[in-house]
């Protein structure tokens, strides 16, 4: 990886494939699929800033710029949302851009089939896909994060194959057409080399949740654990929509011990698991 600045790198790799590109005359087409995924990247970027995070850095990969975010609290699924639809909504803008413009340019209706895949592949609920980043959250909301991870790895394994059939089939109907096998390369790149934007700390989302106790009297959800159960392992088994109390009992059933989900989660975040 070579540094550029505090928050942009480039990958060695990536002036490797940008020489292949002009060596085989393909140059504008390598430019072209740069550009799209660089400005979806980039709303990404815009809806980040707008929702009050930060960029942590930005590294162009051979096949696609990826752009990494911190660890900064999100309190609303919502925003969870925006931030990962943006881009695929900025490739559907710019198809809408290419049809408008029609014959005026040579390249507007390869521009436009070219957002169109990306607009369907970065949907796909498959992680690290924006849809399936949108499909992860609200599993991970509804049935706690272990569920979730469980339930995302299995339809990931689904599309992630699915994908590479369609790709194969693609390239083999076109008798691997250079400039198609350079697009095919970016999209299916795009899914090996991306890493989720926002990876929040789940338990301190969970901790941090505002609007699940905002009533005087609230229903709770009650979780029994042995005296020896790991915290981290009782927190993975909440969601955000409920509230909870552990119940802790040792080896003969008797209760030892009752927690909230707050007392649990902060105990965890200050590694002091030892001390209540």
């Amino acid at each position: 990886m070579i540094k550029i600045s505090k928050y942009l790198y480039i990958h060695w790799l990536f002036a490797v494939v940008l020489a292949i590109a002009y060596i085989n005359r393909n140059l504008e087409s390598f430019i072209i699929s740069y550009v799209i995924i660089t400005v979806h990247e980039l709303t990404h970027l815009v809806s980040a800033k707008i929702l009050g995070l930060s960029v942590s850095h930005i590294i162009f990969y051979p096949f696609g710029l990826n752009m990494k975010l911190k660890n900064e609290i999100l309190y609303s699924i919502s925003d969870e949302i925006i931030l990962y639809i943006s881009g695929p909504l900025a490739n559907a803008i710019m198809a809408l851009i290419a049809v408008i413009i029609g014959s005026k340019w040579a390249w507007s209706e390869d521009f436009y089939y070219r957002n169109l895949v990306f607009f369907v592949i970065n949907l796909m609920p498959m992680c690290p896909l924006d849809g399936g980043m949108i499909l992860k959250k609200l599993l991970c909301h509804k049935f706690g994060f272990e569920n979730g991870q469980r339930c995302m790895k299995f339809i990931s394994a689904i599309f992630a194959a699915f994908l590479c059939g369609v790709g194969i089939k693609i390239l083999i109907d076109a008798g691997f057409n250079s400039s198609l096998c350079i697009f095919m390369a970016f999209a299916l790149g795009n899914v090996i080399f991306s890493k989720e934007k926002y990876n929040q700390n789940f338990l301190k989302e969970l901790l941090y949740c505002k609007n699940k106790k905002n009533k005087p009297v609230y229903n709770a959800k009650i979780l029994g654990a042995s005296e020896n159960s790991l915290y981290p392992d009782i927190a993975k088994k909440m969601n955000m929509s409920d509230n909870y109390f552990i119940i802790f009992t040792n080896q003969n059933q008797k209760v030892t011990k009752i927690l909230s989900e707050d007392e649990l989660i902060g105990c965890i975040l200050d590694n002091n698991i030892n001390k209540l």
